[in-house]
């Protein structure tokens, strides 16, 4: 099965267009002091997407296309951590995930809706506990 590296990623939608949370990046700063890595996928290539997250020991975002890479990996190593933005996970990003790995955790995430909707949908998270709580002993 091998062995994934010692990385903890965030697959960061802080610089993203289009939807996500407003205050993503006061997150990203709790994240990183806990030894994550905050990745920004759309600065990637598809490869380099893979291969984060086909190998890292731990895999952590909202819910999103980002998590669509480990469909193109050929075995996926370590741990998902997946948190809601619309009160729901995609079955679709669930059906992807467990065909890689029975590692997938998943988090129904208490956000305010701001504006927009679907993949435009903006939102904001009160009380980061709700997703820090589940990482910190990651």
């Amino acid at each position: 099965r091998g062995k994934p590296d010692d990385r903890k990623i965030w697959l960061s939608r802080s610089k993203f267009k289009g939807g996500g949370l407003e205050n993503e990046a006061e997150l990203e700063t709790e994240l990183r002091g806990m030894g994550w890595t905050i990745v920004h996928p759309e600065e990637l290539t598809y490869r380099e997407q893979t291969r984060l997250v086909s190998t890292s020991r731990a895999v952590a975002g909202l819910d999103g296309s980002a998590f669509f890479s480990a469909l193109l990996a050929e075995k996926v190593l370590g741990e998902f951590f997946v948190f809601s933005r619309r009160n729901h996970i995609p079955p679709i990003l669930s059906l992807i995930l467990s065909s890689k790995t029975d590692r997938v955790r998943e988090f129904l995430v208490p956000l305010e809706h701001l504006h927009g909707e679907y993949a435009e949908a903006r939102y904001l998270l009160h009380d980061p506990e709700h997703i820090i709580g589940p990482l910190r002993n990651v």
